[in-house]
Parts: C-alpha cells; sequence; structure tokens
C-alpha cells in the first residue's frame, strides 16, 4: 500500500491508500481538566494491529473521574467515512449492529473541532477551540510545501491543534463526566505497530496563561536515533520552534534545541517508567 505524505493534504484526511496486516492511522483527540483532576480521549483508528480479529475500523474511549475512577472501551464499526466539504471535515465511524455512532467535524482553518458519540453505553460530546497554528513535524506551519509529515522512521505525524480550549460532557455508562480544560487534535500513520517502531518516547502537551507548548522526544527502534519536536506559542503566535535536541551542540554550538530532563524525590510518580516524579523542559 502506499502513504500520502504530501504536507498539502488536509490534516484530518486519511493518508493510507488501504489498511494492511502491519499499516495503521489514527485520528487523536485529548484532553484534561484546567484543574488536572480528570482527562478525557478520543482515538478513531484505521489499524488492523489489536489481532482481535474483530476488524480495522474501530474508536477507543478513555476517561478519568476526579476521584480517580477510570474507564476505557473500544468499538469496532463497520463503517468509516470522511468527507471533505468547504468549511469542515466530517468523520463519522458507525455500526448498525453496535447501535453505536462516533463522528468528529473539524473546520477546514484548524480553528474548531467537535465530537459527537451516542453508544448504548455513552452518549455525549466533546468540542475544541485552539490556541495555535497547525504544524507539521518539522516546525513549519500549515499550509506550506517545503514541511514534511515524516516525523520518525515509518512514523508520520500533523498536529492541526496543538493546544487548544476543550469543554467536553459524557455520560458512560450511567456516570457522568463533564470539565472545561485543554487539548489538542493530532493524525498519526505508521508503517508497523508503535512496539516495533519506537524504543520509548516522552510526550508534553501543556498550557499556562497565553502559552501553550507540545513536546515529543521519540526514540526509535528502527535506527536507534531519538527526535524531538518542540513547539511554544504564546496568544497565537510561535515563540520557538525546534526539531533539535542537546546532541546538536556537537555539529553546531549556537544552535537552538529542546531537552526534557527527568525529576525525582516529589510525592507522586507514575505507575510505569522510571519512578520519576515530574520533567523539566529547557528550550534554549
Amino acid at each position: 500500500i502506499s502513504i500520502n505524505t504530501s504536507p498539502l493534504t488536509p490534516f484530518e484526511s486519511p493518508r493510507l491508500s488501504a489498511v494492511n496486516y502491519t499499516a495503521w492511522e489514527q485520528w487523536y483527540f485529548d484532553s484534561v481538566a484546567s484543574d488536572g483532576s480528570s482527562n478525557t480521549v478520543i482515538t478513531f483508528f484505521r489499524d488492523p494491529t489489536s489481532h482481535t480479529g474483530l476488524g480495522s475500523l474501530w474508536v477507543m474511549h478513555d476517561a478519568v473521574w476526579p476521584n480517580g475512577t477510570r474507564s476505557s472501551s473500544i468499538t469496532y464499526v463497520e463503517e468509516a467515512q470522511i468527507t471533505h466539504c468547504p468549511s469542515y471535515t466530517y468523520g463519522l465511524w458507525n455500526s448498525s449492529a453496535e447501535n453505536a455512532s462516533f463522528t468528529f467535524n473539524v473546520t477546514t482553518d484548524l480553528k474548531e473541532a467537535a465530537i459527537s458519540i451516542s453508544t448504548p453505553e455513552t452518549k455525549g460530546t466533546w468540542s475544541i477551540t485552539t490556541l495555535g497554528p497547525a504544524r507539521y513535524p518539522d516546525g513549519f506551519l500549515y499550509p506550506n510545501s517545503n514541511a514534511s509529515t515524516l516525523f520518525a522512521p515509518m512514523l508520520w505525524w500533523v498536529e492541526a491543534m496543538p493546544a487548544g480550549d476543550v469543554q467536553t460532557r459524557f455520560d458512560i455508562a450511567g456516570s457522568p463526566i463533564a470539565f472545561t480544560g485543554y487539548g489538542g487534535v493530532d493524525y498519526f500513520a505508521g508503517s508497523f505497530i508503535w512496539d516495533y517502531i519506537c524504543k520509548e518516547w516522552y510526550w508534553m502537551r501543556g498550557v499556562v496563561g497565553p502559552y501553550s507548548i507540545v513536546f515529543w522526544k521519540f526514540t526509535s527502534a528502527i535506527d536507534n536515533n531519538t527526535y524531538t519536536s518542540a513547539f511554544l506559542v504564546q496568544n497565537d503566535t510561535v515563540l520557538f520552534s525546534t526539531q533539535n535536541s542537546k546532541e546538536i551542540l556537537a555539529t553546531n554550538p549556537h544552535a537552538s534545541y529542546a531537552k526534557l530532563s527527568l525529576l525525582y524525590g516529589g510525592k507522586v510518580s507514575a505507575t510505569m517508567g522510571a519512578n520519576d516524579t515530574g520533567f523539566a523542559l529547557d528550550l534554549i
């Protein structure tokens, strides 16, 4: 199969000519409450790599409530279509057998997006208004014919909304979850599953006052190199953008770069990883 790598292809368009045993693409919408107490993530897949035999079209919906309760559901569907209209792009993942419908709507100017979910278990909506311009992993802003959609070997990525204001309200199995906060909209495509192409990564999306930031440090399992993308925006104006890590200084001592450091000694650590309790991100 082939992948459309053109930087001028609309960001929410499918890029794979088909889906085979290994290739996948996904439309990713995430959010967290402004106080950090809850979150929800919705991902639309064309991806056969779950090895369940239930098909390559599915939607995953994850949520965390303020009391720590978690929900994660996967719904397989028979139909997925994306329609481009003059003012917006419309995505529909639908299952008559499951009585389930998942839709996303992203404006052509990549300023706003909305999701609607209706299943026997879940009903609700999610919406976002962007805080910064759409961008490519190399830092160019959309549209740009000189940009690249390739982030690392066998991994393509574009960011329709690096960060934005989110409002969401769902009822999941009788438990309501609603908040205002922050989130983003991304598209990913890969030749093989994440475990095959990636050794490790650190991903960050944040909003502080007028500033919004995205950072991804990705170590490839294909070539063992580390790939970086950092992007800082203030009130819709780009302040900093780089693909360089600190290693760039060996060949260019005056180059800008981003450096992520793990912190220890705090009160809370993740349930996986190196028992770190926080991060420090330097943009230099």
